[in-house]
C-alpha cells in the first residue's frame, strides 16, 4: 500500500510529524510514503534531509509549473 501525507506547512510541524511519518513507513503493509511539502525551497531541502536515511519516504515539493523564475522566487519570499 502507498500512503500520501500532508500536514501544516511550518517547519516545526514537519519536525513534530517526523516520528509519525517514520512510524507509518515502518508498518509492514506500507510499501512507500509520499510526503507533500508546501513551502519555499529552503524548507523543502530541510524536510527532505530529515528523511534522507529512509528510502521508503519521498518528499515532494510544491509544483511551480508554468511560472517564470522571478515570480517563483517572489512567491517563495512571501510564504517564507
Amino acid at each position: 500500500m502507498k500512503v500520501f501525507l500532508a500536514n501544516n506547512c511550518g517547519l516545526g510541524d514537519y519536525i513534530l510529524m517526523n516520528g509519525a511519518t517514520r512510524y507509518i513507513a515502518a508498518q509492514s503493509e506500507v510499501d512507500h510514503v509520499d510526503l507533500l511539502c508546501l513551502s519555499n525551497h529552503n524548507k523543502y531541502i530541510q524536510v527532505e534531509r530529515m528523511y534522507q536515511d529512509e528510502p521508503k519516504i519521498t518528499v515532494h515539493g510544491e509544483p511551480c509549473h508554468g511560472l517564470p523564475a522571478n515570480i517563483q522566487r517572489r512567491k517563495a519570499r512571501k510564504r517564507g
